[in-house]
């Protein structure tokens, strides 16, 4: 028992000693990047700011509203690449000064030397920076989505390779049915999208990855993934980056074995990364603005979890239909699990057995988040549905791990009914 604790306290020590070393560095190059000059991005992005011109603000790449593109946020995550002002680099790196309103058309005038007016955006880190700025001084926008693309395609044959090498066909179904049903042609398209389906998939591949070689706690793991995504992320569809990767922790081959502890460990460990890493930002900018951001993001996190729009007040069921509606794969497999659990009923005392229960309540995550985040949820529906993409891979692989696992059973069920009835009608 004491060897246990003074396990726990180990790993309490160096998750707490990465999470200390995740917040340095994540300073130092937000800093970094800031102190590159801007010349060079302004200039590539003047060369493709037509696209989003032209596309305007929630521009459908395919027709349906679930492969809207957001550029409202690509103008204002790029205004805030491109700026350029006299205050010091440290200051204008926790302010962030970026173009609202709107954005696209402030853009363009600004890349065209016109006048316009900068805001702080101080309560995000806008980690994406340090990504996007040295990549726009090489490249412009259009080349920058199709090299998404190529990075995109790339880090998910990886992910597949995984997969297949460790023999998980079902999780490769599961997720595969996932990915597709999030519009993949959409987040190719723009780089908001990106950051936390690419810190979901790596993250996942170094939990696969690590399954034989132990080189990385699943802790370990989580609090760098909630870490990237409040470091990266502007709020687009986060909890896919806690539960994707905490799918792939909880799929094994004991499928008899309730893994609830390890569910509500590492979904702790994320939330600890994901919003410690926000508050650090709140106190390292309040203390080096000297101004409260503190107060700015209390503020507006109030406002997006409430349930009113404007003057009007939101019902909790229609938030989540707003959303559900556009991923025909959750309700496909919501109907699929049900149906298979009357199944499983009927033929109980043959045996069957439901397996990897764990699942059912990794599925109810984005309905909690969406119940939580009804405002954020209600006005960014077009991008914010994609969390639901952990209930179709937990619910995905729940029935076709179940199906396989009792494939014997229900089959020796369905042969014995109709045993049964032959012997009846005779």
């Amino acid at each position: 028992m004491m060897e246990s604790k003074l396990t726990v306290k180990k790993k309490i020590i160096k998750l707490s000693t990465m999470f200390v070393l995740g917040v340095i560095v994540g300073f130092v190059l937000i800093i970094a990047v800031n102190a590159l000059p801007t010349d060079g991005i302004k200039r590539n992005l003047k060369e493709s700011v037509d696209v989003i011109v032209t596309e305007g603000y929630a521009y459908p790449i395919i027709q349906s509203k679930a492969a809207c593109l957001d550029n409202f946020t690509e103008a204002l995550v790029m205004s805030g690449c491109a700026y350029e002002s006299n205050q010091s680099v440290i200051k204008k790196a926790m302010n962030v000064p970026v173009l609202m309103g709107s954005p696209i058309r402030y853009l363009n005038d600004y890349l065209n030397d016109k006048e316009v007016e900068f805001h702080n955006y101080a309560r995000y880190w806008h980690g994406y920076q340090v990504i996007l700025k040295p990549a726009y001084s090489v490249f412009n926008y259009q080349q920058m989505r199709n090299i998404n693309y190529v990075f995109q395609g790339i880090v998910l044959v990886v992910l597949i390779y995984f997969l297949i090498k460790q023999r998980k066909l079902i999780s490769l179904i599961a997720f595969l049915i996932a990915y597709f049903s999030i519009q993949p042609v959409a987040i190719g398209a723009n780089l908001h999208f990106s950051w936390v389906v690419y810190i979901a998939m790596i993250a996942s591949i170094v939990i696969l990855k690590n399954k034989s070689k132990q080189e990385w706690t699943p802790e370990g793991v989580m609090l760098i993934s909630g870490m990237c995504t409040s470091y990266m992320d502007l709020i687009s569809a986060p909890l896919i980056t806690l539960g994707i990767p905490l799918f792939f922790i909880l799929d094994d081959e004991e499928h008899g074995k309730w893994k609830l502890k390890e569910l509500l460990i590492n979904s702790f460990v994320w939330c600890v990364g994901y919003a410690g890493m926000w508050i650090s930002k709140w106190i390292i900018g309040s203390a080096i603005l000297g101004r409260n951001v503190f107060k700015e993001a209390l503020e507006t996190a109030k406002y997006r979890s409430g349930n009113k729009d404007g003057w009007w007040e939101l019902l909790a069921y229609e938030v989540v239909e707003e959303n559900w509606k556009l991923i025909p794969a959750a309700q496909i497999v919501t109907i699929a699990v049900f149906v298979m659990l009357f199944v499983f009923i009927f033929f109980r005392k043959d045996g069957v057995k439901v397996v990897n229960k764990q699942y059912i309540i990794l599925s109810l995550y984005p309905i909690i988040w969406i119940l939580c985040m009804q405002n954020h949820s209600w006005v960014h529906f077009y991008f914010t549905y994609r969390i639901l993409s952990i209930l179709v891979v937990s619910l995905g692989c729940f029935l076709f791990s179940n199906l396989y696992y009792n494939r014997k059973q229900l089959k020796n069920g369905l042969l014995g009914n109709k045993t049964k009835q032959a012997r009846e009608n005779n």
